[in-house]
């Protein structure tokens, strides 16, 4: 019990702060509709899950296994690259909020993963 305590404290600790906490926080206090937000939440995050899963389901059909190494190599160097470079302050966006708060949700969430 006692490593599972750690590994949840650590892992807690290490996503406080993390674009997702802050973008659920400041719709929250934008929107002050706590359950409308964790339902959108929770539809994006199934959708962004299901199609995860199928997309990498159907890229790896389509490549062999040595050359699905190399690939993913890649990937984790260029992420790396593209990390080294400091996001840019965006703008405030309120284009979403026509759909409403839940599709307003749903739609940051989807875009923000």
């Amino acid at each position: 019990m006692e490593q599972f305590l750690i590994s949840t404290l650590t892992v807690t600790l290490a996503e406080i702060g993390d674009k997702t906490q802050l973008l659920s926080l400041f719709l929250i206090l934008k929107y002050k509709k706590p359950f409308q937000i964790a339902l959108g939440i929770l539809l994006a995050t199934i959708l962004n899950h299901l199609a995860t899963a199928y997309l990498g389901v159907a890229i790896s059909d389509l490549f062999n296994s040595s050359y699905f190494q190399y690939f993913l190599s890649l990937s984790f160097v260029l992420l790396g690259i593209w990390l080294l470079f400091p996001d840019k302050e965006d703008d405030v966006d309120n284009r979403f909020d026509q759909f409403g708060i839940f599709a307003a949700t749903c739609v940051l969430f989807l875009l923000q993963n």
